[in-house]
C-alpha cells in the first residue's frame, strides 16, 4: 500500500470516501480503491493501539465523518519528490 510505520499507532485519517459495499463490487483486480465517487464518510487505515489485534493492519478501513475527531486518529503529511532534472 505505500504506507510505513503506521500499524499499531494511530488510524491514518485518508481521503478515501467509505461505502459497506463498494469493496466487494469494485472491479477485478482492484488495488487500493479510493472508494466510490460519492459520499459523506471517510476511511481511518491501519489500526490504533487501541483496537483488537486483527485490526491493526494496512489493510483495515475503519470510517467516520469528515468532522470526526478521535484521541486514536491522525493524519500523515507527504509530499512527492520532484523530477529529476535532465
Amino acid at each position: 500500500f505505500g504506507l510505513y510505520d503506521v500499524h499499531g499507532n494511530v488510524f491514518e485519517w485518508v481521503y478515501d470516501r467509505f461505502d459497506t459495499g463498494y469493496y466487494q463490487t469494485c472491479s477485478e483486480g482492484c488495488e487500493d480503491p479510493l472508494g466510490p465517487d460519492e459520499g459523506s464518510f471517510r476511511v481511518g487505515r491501519g489500526g490504533s493501539y487501541f483496537c483488537i489485534a486483527g485490526s491493526v493492519r494496512a489493510a483495515f478501513r475503519g470510517f467516520g465523518p469528515p468532522y470526526f475527531r478521535d484521541f486514536n486518529l491522525g493524519f500523515r503529511l507527504a509530499r512527492t519528490a520532484p523530477a529529476p532534472e535532465d
